[in-house]
């Protein structure tokens, strides 16, 4: 396993401050399995909705090929994984799913195209699971953004911190998402479509070149998972 991630972006709800990618990205237009994850730690708890990771669909503005989100749910928030397969929405919910500010969390969804089956998890552990519409997702030729809905719009921002972003054309198990949570591959990997350490760099480490665009002057800074912090050891010599 690398470990290393010393540094990551702060994209601003209030600005907003978000990462896109360039549009029409084939190795990005995941229609069948696929897992999508990333570090999060939340500012501030959105008002509405917070969107972490989203491939929209350019041609229906208010859907989406595939979609990670906080939403707000009453006095709850849930975290939702959203799919469209025939210009309808596909949804499993982390249903009262309550993170602190200021606390980092690994999420990841996963949906399985033959079956429908789609799960949450959140620091390596199934959180949820619904089996839903089976088929491909609608492809679509937009950008894939971290931090908001879309390049072109502002409404669902999201506010902290995000990091080590991943997507895969397959659907990987909780055992492999937790073992690996806090592994920078840093080069091209099988089924791995796309990486983003967000490590003071926007480029992408598959090898499928897709480099992010920075927009509202997201900043960096040292901050990292705990559990993926670089640790030091000292060998020790014991004579007795």
């Amino acid at each position: 396993m690398a470990y290393g991630l010393t540094k990551s972006p702060l994209l601003v709800a209030a600005t907003p401050s978000f990462f896109y990618t360039a549009t029409s990205i084939a190795a990005l237009d995941i229609t069948g399995d696929i897992t999508i994850e990333a570090w999060v730690k939340f500012t501030s708890m959105p008002a509405d909705r917070a969107d972490i990771i989203a491939k929209s669909n350019a041609a229906k503005s208010a859907y989406t090929t595939y979609h990670l989100e906080l939403e707000k749910n009453g006095a709850n928030y849930d975290l939702r994984m959203l799919v469209d397969v025939g210009g309808v929405l596909q949804v499993v919910d982390k249903l009262s799913w309550n993170p602190s500010t200021g606390v980092w969390y690994h999420v990841a969804a996963t949906r399985v195209s033959a079956t429908g089956v789609q799960k949450i998890i959140i620091d390596g552990v199934e959180a949820a699971s619904a089996t839903n519409t089976t088929g491909a997702a609608v492809a679509s030729t937009s950008a894939l953004t971290i931090g908001n809905f879309a390049p072109d719009t502002t409404n669902l921002p999201f506010d902290g911190r995000i990091s080590l972003v991943r997507v895969w054309n397959v659907v990987r198990t909780a055992t492999q998402i937790s073992d690996n949570k806090c592994t920078v591959y840093g080069t091209a990997t099988t089924n791995m479509q796309g990486e983003w350490s967000l490590n003071d760099v926007l480029t992408d480490a598959s090898g499928n070149a897709s480099t992010l665009t920075n927009s509202g002057s997201v900043v960096f800074a040292t901050d990292t998972p705990s559990v993926c912090a670089v640790s030091t050891f000292i060998p020790q010599i014991i004579i007795i």
